[in-house]
């Protein structure tokens, strides 16, 4: 088998504020023990890095220039509740500012 720990997924959950503050830290806080246990599991080969919550079309686009920043090619996006409506504009945008290594 591989050695693949030198490797890492960041871990961004996201949300709105429309929840409200404390449901907010709540989620920071279900997500942290969550990409904590999966980056301590055994059965998962790459290092899993909890990132902050994300909650507007702004911080998903920040997230994904410094996804290209760290010198990775690769973002996914998954809500539970299908509902993507602060995604779509960094998504849309997102090509715009691909560094041409992505570019495949």
């Amino acid at each position: 088998m591989f050695n693949l720990k030198h490797l890492e997924v960041w871990f961004v959950t996201g949300s709105q504020h429309l929840y409200g503050p404390e449901t907010l830290k709540q989620v920071a806080a279900n997500s942290q023990s969550i990409a904590n246990a999966l980056d301590a599991s055994a059965t998962v080969p790459i290092r899993v890095v909890f990132q902050p919550v994300a909650k507007t079309p702004q911080e998903i686009t920040d997230e994904i220039h410094a996804v290209y920043d760290a010198g990775m090619c690769g973002f996914t996006f998954w809500n539970a509740n299908s509902n993507f409506t602060s995604a779509y504009p960094a998504m849309s945008n997102a090509r715009s500012f691909r560094p041409d290594r992505c570019k495949n």
